[in-house]
């Protein structure tokens, strides 16, 4: 089983997306968590937890653990709603290595 960690800024729109996005392969678990809305001591439980940490927005790249990163850079959050159509296509060109 892989675990993958979709990470954004507050954990509402882009990560919860990817993982929605993501939540469908086979044996494969996904969490989606926000960055400024989980403490410190979480992160770590839920970095540990992951064999992949999907970040959302690069500005973050120095808070995740660069063994487990993997970069979806789609930018600041300014879709105005999680599943947002444009957002949506972003998503759909990356790949999870």
């Amino acid at each position: 089983m892989q675990h993958v960690l979709t990470v954004c800024e507050q954990g509402v729109n882009r990560s919860t997306t990817a993982q929605w996005m993501l939540q469908f392969a086979p044996d494969r678990e996904v969490i989606s968590a926000g960055l400024k809305r989980l403490s410190p001591e979480t992160l770590s439980m839920l970095y540990d937890w992951a064999d992949r940490v999907v970040l959302l927005d690069g500005r973050y790249r120095r808070d995740v653990p660069g063994d487990k990163l993997v970069l979806w850079d789609v930018g600041p959050d300014r879709y105005p709603h999680h599943f947002n159509a444009d957002l949506v296509r972003r998503l759909r060109a990356m790949r999870l290595e």
